[in-house]
Parts: C-alpha cells; structure tokens; sequence
C-alpha cells in the first residue's frame, strides 16, 4: 500500500551525454566518493553500485556537509550507476536511486504522528458525543466518535508524511538532473556555491568564466 500514498521507492534519471563512457563513468564515480560520502559495494561490467559511507569521520562530513533536504543523493539507501557507450563517442547514464529507508521512515512517522494525536481528538469527540447523547445505545456513539476521529487523523499524518516525501522525491530528480546537466557540459560536477560563497569568490577572484 505504500506505492498507492507514497510513490515508489526507487527513481531514475537517464540521459545521453555527449562523452566517452570510460571518463564519465570515472568523473561520476570520484564525485560519488569524494562529495557526497558514499562507497562502492559492487561492481559489475559498467554499473557500480554504492551505499552511504558508514565511518565516523564520512558520517560527520556527510552532516555537515550535506545537511538538509537539498542532498538527497547522499542519504539514499542506495545508488546505482550505469554508463554505457553510444555510437560517436556518447555515453548513455543512468542513475537509479533507492530511497525505501526514507519511505518506510516517512510511513513510521506518519502513522505514529496521526495516532498520537488521534488519541486527543478521540477521546475529545468521545467525550463531547457523550455529553450530547448521554443516553443513546450506550457506549456504541462514544466508540463510533472515538475511532472516527482517530481514522481521520491517523489518515491525516499519513497524507502529510505522503507529501514530505513525495518532495524530497522531487528535490533527488532535480539534484540528479543537475549533476547530469554539469556532467554534460563538462564543468565540475560539485553543485554550484551557496549565495555567500559565490559573492566572497567574486570579490577575490572575479569572475573566471
């Protein structure tokens, strides 16, 4: 049921680049280590797979590094990388990226968050049915009120955490998109400088290009 509110896990993004397979399989694989903290797990033909580096000091850059919602590359459960040759001399690359750890996290959250607090909208709608119908069929309205507004806001968290990710699935295509666009044209393939640090290379060193 995931797929229904969540979308899948896993997204791709492919393109054919006008470069030789063997450089753009290297460039990529040296951005993957080096700037976004992962380790290559396996290594096959022309895909490699990677997975978050787990060692202390590749954990501490990771955070500091690559905080926030903006790298999503580099907290994916895992990356695949496939580079293969085209005629003239292009490369085609896809990028196949598993975010289940996030998924199942966003659907934990969800659920959690919506019954946490449709345990106070329950016993609240619970105890107002019981003050207006104090004497009808029992307990059943008090049962039929409480589970109502538990339902509601448990599906409630649900659809909120469904949109979370559904963004942070968004933010990945376009952070994999931009790593292909830098790919194709040949610049480096670290994403452009924040604000201030754009200015502060401006200043010292003027514009290179």
């Amino acid at each position: 049921w995931y797929d229904r509110y969540y979308g899948p896990a896993v997204l791709s993004v492919n393109r054919a680049i006008p470069t030789r397979k063997d450089p753009a399989l290297r460039r990529v694989e040296d951005y993957l280590v080096t700037r976004e903290y992962l380790q290559i797990v396996r290594r096959k033909g022309d895909t490699i797979a990677f997975v978050p580096a787990d060692d202390t000091i590749s954990s501490v850059a990771r955070a500091l590094a690559r905080s926030g919602d903006r790298h999503i590359i580099s907290r994916a459960s895992r990356v695949m990388v496939g580079v293969h040759s085209l005629p003239d001399d292009n490369a085609h690359v896809r990028f196949d990226v598993d975010m289940s750890d996030a998924r199942r996290d966003a659907v934990r959250g969800g659920v959690l968050f919506g019954g946490f607090v449709g345990l106070g909208t329950g016993t609240v709608a619970a105890a107002v049915t019981g003050a207006l119908f104090p004497d009808v069929l029992g307990q059943i309205p008090h049962f039929l009120a409480f589970g109502g507004a538990m339902a509601g806001t448990i599906a409630g968290g649900v659809s909120i955490a469904a949109s979370r990710f559904r963004n942070r699935v968004f933010a990945a295509k376009m952070e994999l998109t931009g790593l292909l666009d830098r790919l194709e044209r040949g610049d480096r393939l670290d994403p452009p400088p924040a604000p201030w640090r754009r200015k502060l290379q401006l200043r010292l060193f003027g514009d290179r290009r």
